[in-house]
This record gives structure tokens, sequence and C-alpha cells, in this order.
């Protein structure tokens, strides 16, 4: 018979940073003065997002599916940060965190009039080694400086 394996100590969890939604809109699109738009404003528009599976897409669907609409998603790009470059491009309408939102030129960002939010977090051993550990203290830095910082050492 197999013996049960040991767990070691739980693992440690911390939310890094946590975002509403902004729909990206192509500059000239009727919705791209308002001062906010619903998930449902967009039910008849094409759709550029993430691939399946990605985080910010799963919780954009939820959004869209609590509003009782599933848009069409008609082009995938691997990048948050070049989905407003594409929606600048014509290719559709984007629904992104916030704090992802890249500007580009012909595309604007409005709040999506919905609760839920992107989280981003990490999840460490409850004692991580030196290297890791200065992981962890740049990537929080980084997050409250807005600037990406190396590691010392």
């Amino acid at each position: 018979p197999r013996r049960p394996r040991a767990r070691g100590p739980p693992a440690t969890r911390q939310r890094l940073t946590s975002s509403t939604f902004v729909a990206v809109l192509p500059a000239g699109h009727a919705l791209a003065g308002a001062r906010s738009v619903a998930p449902g404003d967009l039910a008849d528009e094409h759709v550029v997002t993430t691939p399946r599976g990605f985080g910010n897409r799963v919780v954009a669907e939820r959004a869209f599916a609590h509003a009782g609409v599933a848009p069409r998603a008609d082009t995938e790009v691997a990048d948050v940060g070049d989905l407003p470059a594409f929606v600048a491009a014509g290719f559709g309408v984007a629904v992104v965190p916030a704090d992802m939102y890249e500007p580009a030129p012909g595309a604007v960002a409005v709040p999506l009039d919905a609760p839920e939010a992107w989280s981003l977090g990490l999840v460490t051993r409850p004692h991580p080694g030196a290297a890791a550990a200065a992981l962890v203290a740049s990537l929080v830095a980084s997050l409250v400086t807005g600037r990406e910082q190396a590691p010392a050492g």
C-alpha cells in the first residue's frame, strides 16, 4: 500500500493589484464620449480579445454573461497591451482591465459599468529563498511605483 504523501506548509497568497475594466472603442464610435459603457451596449460589436483561458478574458466574459450578452470574439491577440491598437485599426472593440490599458492613437477608453474586477495575485512558499523573495519584492515595488525594477544582486 502507498503511504500518503506528506504535505508541506500551506502556500502564502498575496493580492498584488485589482482593476475595474474599461471598454476600448474606436475614437469615432458612437459611445466614445460616454461617461461609462454597460456590457450590454457592446452586445452587437465585434470584439478583439485575448485567447481563451487568459484571466482578463475570463473575467470580462463573466461581466458580459451577467448582462445576458455573448459578444462575438472575432480577433484574438496574445498581448493585452496590443488590444487598443487593434481597436484603432478597426478590428472591433475591446474590454481590458483599466490598469492594463495602453493608449493608442485612434482608440479611447471608457469605464465599463460592471461590478467585475480583474485581480493579479502571487502564490509563494511560506519561506521563499533569497532569489524568490527578491523577485516578489521587485514585483510588489513595480506595481507600487508603476515601473519595472530589476532585483538587486
